[in-house]
């Protein structure tokens, strides 16, 4: 803080911990441990966003805001649909061919969105194949 390099990093953190402090004391006696999870979430992707406001007034870069949203808005939803398949009463097959059509379905919207590109999805692929090699 002395050298008001981090000047920004104080309001966030302050900011972060007491919606978390709030959230758990709202959501354990509720939800027990999953309630603590969302706590931390919602305090951490808060915390997040007012960091890149901050940091977007220090040094601009060119993110276009409505592109972001609805990139977390997709990984939100996924990240949704994806969890209550962990409770179902399916066997472990279908969970993971539920799962894996969903990470499909992700992955086709993210390149029609243009968020990912096949060249990066080629590369990883690769990269993974090359690693269980050695």
């Amino acid at each position: 803080m002395f050298a008001d390099k981090l000047v920004y990093n104080l309001p966030a953190s302050i900011l972060g911990l007491s919606l978390n402090i709030l959230l758990n004391i709202l959501l354990i006696p509720i939800y027990g441990a999953i309630g603590a999870a969302i706590a931390t979430a919602v305090a951490s992707i808060l915390t997040a966003t007012v960091l890149l406001f901050f940091a977007n007034k220090a040094h601009p870069l060119p993110i276009k805001a409505k592109r972001l949203v609805s990139l977390f808005t997709i990984v939100v939803v996924f990240t949704l649909l994806a969890y209550p398949v962990l409770y179902l009463e399916w066997g472990f097959a279908w969970k993971i061919f539920v799962k894996v059509l969903l990470l499909l379905l992700f992955i086709i919207i993210s390149v029609n969105l243009k968020y990912i590109t096949t060249t990066v999805i080629k590369s990883v692929f690769f990269s993974i194949i090359r690693f269980n090699y050695k």
